[in-house]
């Protein structure tokens, strides 16, 4: 699974999914339906740093 992302100031967005593999083209038309989806930046970079977090115990 593969996707955009773009950032700005405030949020996070995902969009443009699709599914893309070495030794393939990607394939968009599948997933067009899915997203896009918008995070709080602030949000997002709180609950990957509490992830990180986990890993690192």
């Amino acid at each position: 699974m593969s996707f955009l992302k773009d950032v700005t100031d405030e949020t996070v967005i995902w969009k443009e999914f699709g599914f893309e593999t070495d030794y393939s083209e990607p394939e968009l038309a599948l997933y067009q339906t899915i997203g896009p989806f918008v995070f709080n930046k602030a949000d997002y970079v709180k609950t990957l740093e509490e992830l990180k977090g986990r890993l690192e115990e």
